[in-house]
């Protein structure tokens, strides 16, 4: 079993994780709860019922460490190899964009059966990538053997995918619009999103580029990004383009059939039905009506921090400790 630290506890993305992470103790010796934040420093935790502190990301701290998961804490623009010394390999489980150095890895996608593709094998920096990259990815894969030639996607996203600072924001604009109060904050979205859509100031070509990095012969593929009026839960609406149209029928096995993905036959469904799920939600799966064949929508509903983030994130620290035991 590993040693592992896990940096970013305190957020959202990282408590999810310190939970899966906790009911797998079979993966682990001992868990260490670190920051690069000093504000979080000292706060008490626990792990399996013990309460723990949270520590500052030190030489001391990381000695004998064999896997460092950084967790919600923002990645971008350090160099993770450099500041986490010695052999521990470190896995980055990122709500946005990831170190372009390290290698993206996707449960179901070229992460099968448990087994790390020859590309991971002895990286010292992997990546859980963001929370759609992981879904469109498991959505294209699943229909490969068809032949999509194109996808593009509209992904609605939670305000929980901008932390816990977002889900405050978010309850504090809809309690002010509902009580007429004129001054709503905005530090966190810049504008009003109660009630509303604004555009993202995510990347998606972030996404783009984790997709192509982990699917292997990927479609071409657009997709745009949105924050919606959305507490917690994700929503993609995706249209599939086939060269030869196998029909509806052939679509819908080909979704069925992977672990990750459940047709649902109420079509009805939104964010909300995603919330504390492990698989991602398909319903009104369709062809597009156009004249031309082979085009279908579909709608998929999933949730950002456990299939699309620590779920994801545990299946490579699986991955690791079976390939340590062989």
């Amino acid at each position: 079993m590993s040693r592992v630290g896990l940096i970013g506890s305190s957020t959202l993305l990282g408590a999810e994780l310190k939970t899966e992470l906790g009911k797998r103790s079979d993966l682990w010796s001992d868990m260490k709860l670190l920051t690069f934040d000093q504000e979080n420093l000292g706060k008490v935790s626990e792990i399996e019922g013990a309460a723990t502190f949270v520590t500052a990301v030190s030489p001391e701290t990381l000695d004998g460490l064999d896997l460092v998961v950084v967790a919600g804490e923002r990645a971008v623009g350090r160099d993770l190899e450099a500041e986490i010394p010695g052999k521990a390999i470190v896995i980055v489980v990122s709500p946005d964009s990831c170190p372009k150095e390290g290698v993206r890895l996707v449960e179901g996608v070229n992460l099968a059966d448990g087994k790390l593709p020859d590309s991971a094998l002895g990286r010292r920096l992997l990546v859980s990538p963001q929370p759609a990259a992981i879904v469109l990815s498991l959505l294209l894969h699943s229909v490969r053997e068809l032949g999509a030639v194109r996808a593009d996607g509209h992904l609605l996203l939670p305000a929980s995918s901008r932390g816990q600072d977002g889900l405050d924001e978010l309850l504090a604009q809809s309690r002010g619009l509902l009580a007429f109060q004129p001054d709503l904050p905005r530090e966190i979205f810049g504008r009003q999103l109660a009630f509303n859509l604004l555009p993202s100031i995510a990347s998606s070509r972030a996404v783009l580029d984790d997709v192509t990095a982990a699917l292997e012969n990927a479609p071409n593929l657009s997709v745009k990004l949105s924050l919606a009026s959305i507490f917690h839960g994700c929503a993609l609406e995706l249209h599939l383009a086939f060269e030869d149209d196998s029909g509806l029928d052939a679509v819908r096995e080909a979704l069925g059939a992977s672990a990750f993905l459940n047709l649902a036959d109420d079509s009805g469904l939104g964010p909300i039905d995603s919330a504390g799920r492990d698989d991602i939600q398909i319903s009104c799966l369709a062809p597009d009506g156009s004249e031309r064949q082979g085009g279908y929508w579909l709608s998929a509903f999933f949730d950002n921090l456990s299939r699309g983030g620590a779920l994801n994130a545990v299946a490579i620290v699986e991955a690791l400790s079976t390939l340590k035991t062989h």
